[in-house]
């Protein structure tokens, strides 16, 4: 069985979520995708981007939301991809 951590009202940020938690190895899926994606006036009545893990994973998988939540995996000015970054003179 699966319980849902958190709805998203955009894909984006649902699939983000989903991938932080499996880079955490927690098996997630996003739900919706399909008919939200073709049907998007119809999220708020089918609850938006679910984002779902088993049951027995989903304390840690709110303990992730909450840390996400609070910026802890934010990427600093110095953090990703350092050929982006501007030159220096």
């Amino acid at each position: 069985m699966e319980i849902r951590v958190e709805s998203f009202e955009d894909l984006m940020h649902a699939e983000i979520f989903a991938g932080l938690l499996r880079r955490h190895d927690i098996p997630a899926r996003v739900e919706n995708t399909h008919t939200l994606s073709t049907q998007g006036l119809w999220g708020q009545a089918l609850g938006h981007f679910k984002v779902m893990v088993p049951n027995g994973r989903a304390l840690d998988a709110r303990g992730m939301l909450t840390r996400w939540r609070d910026g802890e995996f934010a990427l600093g000015e110095t953090d990703g991809d350092e050929s982006l970054a501007e030159p220096q003179p």
